[in-house]
């Protein structure tokens, strides 16, 4: 079964799971302009499956690096 996560619940998961603080309000503005994780909606409630949210999160890390000029 996929765990999925309220907006609030998300932010404080993205902060535990990866070290990326993230605000709910933040999250709105990405659920409106895009650029956020993937979410599925109940009703008016956005969920973000944890798993997309993973993935999303890894991808916007990129790859490890050992010096700036290797950006």
């Amino acid at each position: 079964m996929k765990k999925r996560l309220r907006p609030a619940e998300l932010c404080e998961y993205l902060e535990a799971a990866h070290g990326i603080e993230i605000k709910p309000s933040t999250l709105a503005t990405w659920r409106c302009r895009g650029g956020g994780p993937p979410f599925v909606r109940f009703n008016r409630t956005p969920l973000y499956p944890r798993d997309l949210a993973d993935a999303w999160a890894d991808e916007k890390l990129g790859e490890p690096i050992t010096s700036t000029s290797e950006v």
